[in-house]
């Protein structure tokens, strides 16, 4: 295992089993070193088996996770389909501001190109007049 694996294990560990995920494993108690120590022996041979299995990362995953963790992703997941799904409606919503705005542009520009030649027509017709 690589070292970003073990300190994955061992972080997942101690947010498994422990009651505080704040705890810091230097300051344990020898119990709790002990009893975190045969946690991850426990997790390991648990990874071990699956993957001797032919299971996919994924499901190896998975199965290391408990319960409560499982509530908590399913928590994290409608909030995130939330704020995707407003997202989307406020990208709608800008997309139709610019259309509207960008309809609006084109109109504004027409009316002052149109204003412009007859402003350039009446200077022409003062100029014919003074002549």
């Amino acid at each position: 295992m690589s070292s970003i694996d073990e300190r994955l294990v061992v972080e997942t560990a101690r947010s498994l089993g422990s009651s505080s995920s704040s705890e810091d494993v230097d300051t344990s108690s020898p119990s709790d070193k002990a009893s975190r120590k045969r946690f991850l022996a426990r997790i390991n041979g648990d990874e071990d088996r699956l993957i001797a299995e032919g299971r996919p990362w994924y499901e190896v995953r998975a199965s290391l996770l408990q319960e409560s963790d499982k509530a908590i992703l399913r928590h994290i997941w409608r909030s995130l389909d939330e704020v995707i799904t407003k997202h989307d409606k406020l990208m709608r919503e800008i997309e139709d501001v610019r259309g509207a705005s960008d309809a609006e542009k084109i109109s504004l520009s027409n009316k002052q190109a149109a204003s412009e030649a007859s402003v350039a027509r009446l200077q022409a017709d003062m100029k014919r007049m003074q002549e």
